[in-house]
């Protein structure tokens, strides 16, 4: 019997409906970022999103959709696939 094992059996695994009671176990909601308004510090907490390319969103805005940060070469397609599912585009505010 291997070490980890011997630990699984006198430790015993969580079960599933522990994981289900714990609420730290429950999936995160992350909040989409709306690339018409978010600061450039908001868009920084996207994951590859540098401080360059956050200027850039917001010195190209507004958006019609998000797929426009690629159509006008914004940010490069690899980086829009990593981030497309965290970005929404909300119509601008009227001043």
């Amino acid at each position: 019997m291997g070490f980890f094992s011997y630990l699984v059996l006198q430790l015993g695994c969580p079960t599933t409906a522990a994981a289900a009671d714990d609420p730290a176990a429950q999936p995160v909601q992350i909040e989409a970022v709306d690339i018409n308004s978010a600061s450039a510090e908001k868009l920084m907490e996207l994951p590859h999103i540098s401080m360059e390319l956050a200027i850039k969103i917001t010195g190209g805005r507004p958006y019609q959709n998000d797929q426009e940060l690629v159509t006008r070469e914004i940010i490069p397609p690899d980086i829009y696939d990593k981030i497309k599912g965290r970005i929404v585009t909300r119509a601008p505010q009227k001043k």
